[in-house]
């Protein structure tokens, strides 16, 4: 329990998720109450997508900006917004951002895009993979990115479909 997140980190960059993986769940930093800065969550999620875990990577972020978002209403709600906390655990949105964001590239990098594509995002979520598809795509429209965008629209267009059918 006292190794650094650091290392987890390193061990990435070395190539080495699945050894990243052990060590961030033997030190309990795999996602629990001990996760305190934004790196460390990007870690965590970049480890599981490293390891093939793109569920686990999904539901991770999930949790980590669920659990910022509780922490930053319930500061606002008391008034308890020291400079220290606000720094902490900065906006949710941003957490959301980031860990979405990381996900999307990884995936692009990776060839897991329709894996991805098939989880449930929410609203907020979409955004950011929409984001970052059409900046993948914008910057070599010949690569297969530009594809994945298309079936990303595919996609929404199904399920927004669906929806209007259902109601």
């Amino acid at each position: 329990s006292t190794s650094h997140p650091k290392i987890a980190e390193v061990l990435l960059e070395r190539g080495s998720p699945d050894t990243a993986l052990m060590v961030l769940r033997w030190a309990g930093r795999d996602g629990g109450p001990h996760v305190t800065s934004l790196r460390d969550a990007v870690t965590a999620v970049r480890v599981r997508v490293e390891c093939g875990l793109l569920t686990e990577a999904f539901m991770h972020q999930r949790v980590l900006c669920t659990r910022v978002k509780e922490k930053n209403f319930n500061k606002t709600a008391s008034g308890n917004t020291s400079e220290k906390q606000k720094g902490q655990f900065s906006n949710w949105v941003e957490w959301v951002e980031v860990l979405v964001t990381e996900i999307c590239c990884l995936c692009i990098r990776r060839n897991l895009v329709d894996r991805m594509l098939e989880l449930p995002w929410n609203s907020e979520e979409e955004k950011y993979i929409h984001k970052c598809l059409l900046d993948y795509a914008i910057e070599d429209p010949l690569r297969t990115s530009g594809n994945l965008l298309v079936v990303y629209y595919f996609q929404v267009l199904k399920f927004n479909s669906w929806f209007h059918v259902q109601h």
